[in-house]
């Protein structure tokens, strides 16, 4: 199902439309964009602070916290193995930037999932399938995505990426690009994203029901969560007053 806000109005579309014809809405929605300017939304300071906090213990921490709680609750999550080295380097070769490593932590880590469970709705894109839908998304005329990010979460319509470089980073900002307002900076880096999901299931903020994901009192205890650990980032969701 997408979901799509037109003029105050939110129109439910049930389907299995493909990417770019998820895309076309984007068109006509967020209206003529040029990607190469979108990586405009993340100042020098923020990528900066970005690759000062990376902590690839922290990271892989936060990963066995998620999988332990999937593993606990029975949500379906079927993690996919881990790439071997040379097949990491092949295929992230293909990017036209250099990839920062907490990606490579994550995808060293497990290689995306099968389900698509993983995190608050989102699912875990393996990385074949992430340069797939970067693929698609960059050439896409008037998408607003920015050859910059490479997606690594993906849920109806929004994908969480990670922007990347002409060098080597330690971190990057992790940006969400929806089809209602193209892409803003969403969280500090991969590692702050992990971290406050892991910490808002540890602490009840966000539950799995046998329905699916829940965040309690309209996502209010995980916004404070959030602020936390993303000092001087607007929560990426609407919360209810």
């Amino acid at each position: 199902m997408i979901a799509i806000t037109l003029n105050s109005m939110v129109i439910f579309i049930r389907t299995s439309y493909s990417l770019p014809l998820v895309l076309l809405f984007s068109v006509l929605l967020t209206g003529c964009m040029d990607s190469a300017s979108s990586t405009s939304v993340v100042t020098d300071q923020q990528r900066q602070q970005a690759a000062e906090h990376a902590n690839s213990t922290q990271l892989l921490a936060a990963l066995e916290n998620i999988r332990a709680f999937h593993e606990r609750n029975n949500s379906g999550l079927q993690l996919q193995a881990a790439l071997p080295a040379a097949e990491f380097e092949r295929l992230s070769a293909a990017f036209p930037c250099v990839i920062p490593d907490e990606l490579q932590t994550l995808w060293s880590w497990r290689n995306g999932e099968s389900s698509d469970v993983f995190i608050w709705y989102h699912r875990f894109l393996p990385l074949q399938e992430a340069l797939s839908q970067y693929r698609i998304l960059s050439n896409t005329p008037f998408s607003g995505w920015s050859r910059y990010w490479i997606p690594v979460f993906s849920y109806e319509g929004e994908w969480y990426g990670l922007e990347c470089g002409d060098k080597p980073r330690s971190g990057s900002p992790l940006i969400l690009y929806t089809l209602e307002d193209a892409g803003r900076l969403a969280y500090r880096n991969l590692g702050s994203y992990l971290q406050s999901m892991s910490r808002a299931l540890d602490e009840g903020a966000i539950i799995w029901q046998q329905d699916g994901w829940n965040a309690m009192d309209g996502a209010k205890p995980y916004s404070r969560i959030f602020s936390e650990l993303n000092p001087g980032i607007a929560f990426p969701y609407y919360i209810k007053p």
